[in-house]
Order: C-alpha cells, then sequence, then structure tokens
C-alpha cells in the first residue's frame, strides 16, 4: 500500500505543486490589486476601508512568509529525494555490475571447462587411434621387419610426429613410452624402425617429457620448451637448440656434438656423463647449471652467461668463452688448458687447482678469484684485473702479466717475479708500478 501511495504521489507531485504556485500567484495578484484599489484610489471595498499601510504589509506578510516556508520545504524534499533515489541508482548499478561480472567469471569458467574437458576427449581420441593404427601396422603391416626405407616406416613416423604435436605432455610420454617398450626408437640411428633425425620439432612442447632412447640428431629443435625434461641416452649430434629453453632439465649419457645451444636457457639443468665437441652456446643462459665433469672440445661458449654455474672438474679444449659472464662460478680441478678467455668475467670465481696454462686471459676481470694451487703456465694476463685474488701456490712459469692489476692480491712477490716472464706496467699488492 505504502509503495502505490508513494508512485502515485512522485506521479502528481509535479502538476500539483505547478497548480499551487500558480494558485498562488493569481491570489497574490488578487490582493495586491484590491490593496491598490482600496488605499491608492480610496475604492470603498468592504472590509478594505479604513486600513492603514501596515495593516496591509501584515496582510501580505503572513502568506508570503507561510509560501516562502513552503517553497523551502518543499525544496529540501525534492533534494532529500532526489539523494535518495540518486544513491539508489548507484547502489542498484553496482549490484548490477558486480552480478554481471560473478555471472560472466561463472560463465568464463563453465567455458574454460567445457572447453578443456573436449580438448581432453579429442587428445584421448586422437592417443587411441594412434595407439590402434600404429598397432595395426606392427601387427599386420611388418613394420618390425620392414627394411629402412619401406614405406611403412615412413607412414609410421609422420603418423609419430604429426601426433606429438597434437598431444599433452602426458599423453605424449604414453607414445614415446610405446616406441620404446615395441623398440620402434633406440638412440642410434642404425637400430631406429621410426627415426626421428632430421625431425622438424621446433616450438615443441616437450615440459617435464622423459625423452629416453631416441635418436634426434639434426633434429630441428629450436625454441622448444624442454623445462624440466628428463633427457637420457639421446643422440642431439647436429641438432638445432637455438632458444631452446632447456632449464631444470636432467641430461644424461647423452651426444651433443656439433649441436647449435645458441640463445638457449640452461638455468638449473643438470648434466651427467654427457660430452661437447664442436657446440655453439653462443649467449646462451647457464647459470646456476651444473656442468661438473663434463667435456668440452672446440665449443663456442663466446657470451655465455654462467653466473653461479658449476663446472668444477670439467675439461675444455680450445673452447672460447670470450666475453662471458662467469661471476661466483665454480671452476676447481676444471681443465682449460689453451682456452680463450680473453675480457671474461670471472668474479669470485673459484679456480682453485684449475689448469690454465697457455690460456687467454687478456683484459679479463679475476677480481677476488680463488686461484690458489692453479697452473698458469704460459698464460696470457697482460691487462687483467686480478685485484685481491687469492694467488698461494699458484704456478706462474713464463706467465704474461704486463699492466694486470694485481693490487690486493696474495701471492709470493718473490716467486712471482722470479717465474713470471713479463711484470711490465704492472701494479702490485701493495700498490706500486712494475717498471
Amino acid at each position: 500500500m505504502g509503495v502505490r501511495f508513494r508512485l502515485w504521489w512522485q506521479k502528481i507531485r509535479k502538476p500539483l505543486e505547478i497548480f499551487v504556485v500558480i494558485a498562488g500567484c493569481i491570489l497574490l495578484i488578487v490582493l495586491i490589486v484590491l490593496i491598490a484599489l482600496a488605499y491608492i484610489f480610496s475604492v470603498n471595498i468592504p472590509g478594505l476601508h479604513g486600513k492603514t499601510l501596515w495593516d496591509w504589509l501584515q496582510l501580505l506578510i503572513i502568506p508570503f512568509v507561510l509560501a516562502v516556508i513552503a517553497l523551502l520545504f518543499n525544496r529540501a524534499t525534492t533534494r532529500t529525494e532526489q539523494k535518495i533515489a540518486a544513491d539508489r541508482y548507484k547502489q542498484d548499478k553496482e549490484i548490477a555490475s558486480r552480478h554481471y561480472h560473478q555471472d560472466r567469471q561463472i560463465a568464463e569458467q563453465r567455458y574454460q571447462n567445457d572447453r578443456s574437458i573436449a580438448l581432453d576427449k579429442q587428445r584421448e581420441d586422437l592417443f587411441q587411434v594412434y595407439l590402434d593404427r600404429m598397432s595395426d601396422l606392427l601387427l599386420n603391416g611388418g613394420l618390425l621387419q620392414s627394411s629402412t626405407n619401406a614405406e611403412v616406416r615412413n607412414i609410421a613416423r609422420v603418423r609419430t610426429l604429426t601426433v606429438l604435436r597434437q598431444l599433452d605432455n602426458r599423453r605424449k610420454n604414453y607414445v614415446l613410452s610405446f616406441l620404446r617398450e615395441t623398440k620402434l626408437v633406440t638412440s642410434e640411428s642404425e637400430t631406429n624402425i621410426i627415426s626421428f633425425s632430421s625431425a622438424d620439432l621446433s616450438r615443441v612442447d616437450f615440459k617435464d617429457v622423459y625423452l629416453s632412447d631416441i635418436d634426434l640428431s639434426k633434429a630441428n629443435l629450436s625454441n622448444a620448451d624442454l623445462t624440466g625434461a628428463e633427457i637420457r641416452k639421446v643422440n642431439l649430434s647436429e641438432a638445432d637448440l637455438t632458444g631452446a629453453n632447456m632449464s631444470n632439465t636432467y641430461i644424461t649419457l647423452s651426444k651433443f656434438n656439433r649441436a647449435t645451444l645458441s640463445k638457449g636457457n640452461f638455468h638449473k639443468a643438470y648434466l651427467e656423463g654427457v660430452s661437447f665437441a664442436g657446440d655453439s652456446f653462443l649467449r646462451t643462459h647457464l647459470s646456476n647449471a651444473n656442468f661438473s665433469e663434463t667435456q668440452f672440445h672446440h665449443v663456442d661458449l663466446s657470451h655465455a652467461f654462467l653466473e653461479k654455474a658449476d663446472l668444477s672438474g670439467a675439461y675444455f679444449a680450445d673452447t672460447n668463452f670470450s666475453e662471458s659472464i662467469f661471476f661466483k662460478g665454480t671452476l676447481r680441478g676444471a681443465g682449460l688448458t689453451n682456452a680463450d678467455l680473453r675480457e671474461v668475467e670471472l668474479v669470485e670465481v673459484d679456480l682453485r687447482e684449475a689448469s690454465l696454462a697457455g690460456a687467454k686471459l687478456n683484459k679479463a676481470n679475476l677480481s677476488r678469484a680463488n686461484l690458489s694451487g692453479a697452473n698458469i703456465n704460459f698464460a696470457n694476463l697482460n691487462d687483467a684485473n686480478l685485484s685481491k685474488a687469492d694467488l698461494t701456490n699458484a704456478d706462474f712459469g713464463e706467465v704474461n702479466l704486463d699492466g694486470a692489476d694485481l693490487s690486493g692480491a696474495i701471492v709470493n712477490i718473490d716467486s712471482l717475479e722470479k717465474m713470471a716472464k713479463s711484470l711490465k706496467g704492472a701494479t702490485m699488492p701493495d700498490g706500486s708500478i712494475h717498471p
């Protein structure tokens, strides 16, 4: 009942206000006319004759004051109602907006769930179809007994490479396990039934996938995601891994001969029983990686980022490290004979007992590095920064230290001057310049 009354009042209030104002104006005009006739023109109007000016004013003031009070009250009421209406509109708008966003979020979640279920079903169907067709090739197509260039092998290879790009990583593991169990893939190209050699797997998602006993030689794995993958007994010789993400990977007993690994990411990767020959790590990220005891032959590590990397006991033969960063890395006991370490950042690096014989260390930054017991025979350290480095018991036979900074270094001066080939212009541990 109250709501209906308010609606009725809001409907007639405006016309009623207009009517009251018009009626008031008419009454005021009539009153003024009567006063003018009675007072100014001395017209005999019953009830108004003989009135003074003050009487007329009293007669006008009371209605005027009442009209002003009514007007102010009406205005205050109008403002209050407008504010209430505005607040209610704002509140309703906020509630509607909140409901809209909630409904939209629920719809989006429902859509994503439906899409995920549909995609998972699609992938499961693909996986089952793949297994059925591969089983048919094994049982009826003579796949295992086929010759190297047989058409059935090519069909099996194409189906496998295609399905690996379409499945999720869990089912990729199932496919690879199926291939291993049926002996369709091995790490040696001579014994492979299905070969991944020279396959185009660029940008493939192998995250957390178990890659074992597979020949991926010459394969294109550029920009592939191998994060957290386990790579065991995989042949990656001459493979292109440019820009590949191999962070947190575990790599063991695998071959990387002449592979391209430039601009890749090996952050926190762990390698065991792996060797590199002729590989390129140009501008590769190797921070916190464990390459201990790894073999490097004729490898390009120029501009690589090796902060806190563990390369203890690693062997480097004719390896190019120019302009790489080894900040706080570990190279203890590493074999760096004839290595190119020009302008390399080796700040606070552990090089204890490392072999640096014949190494090129021109302008290298070895400040605060630990070189105690290291073999630096015949190395070139001209203009190198060895400030505050620990050179206790290091072997300096025929080393070139021209222009090197040895300020604050821990070293036996007599032994250094006796064994070094040249110290011309070098800054000695006490700050003096060697003649």
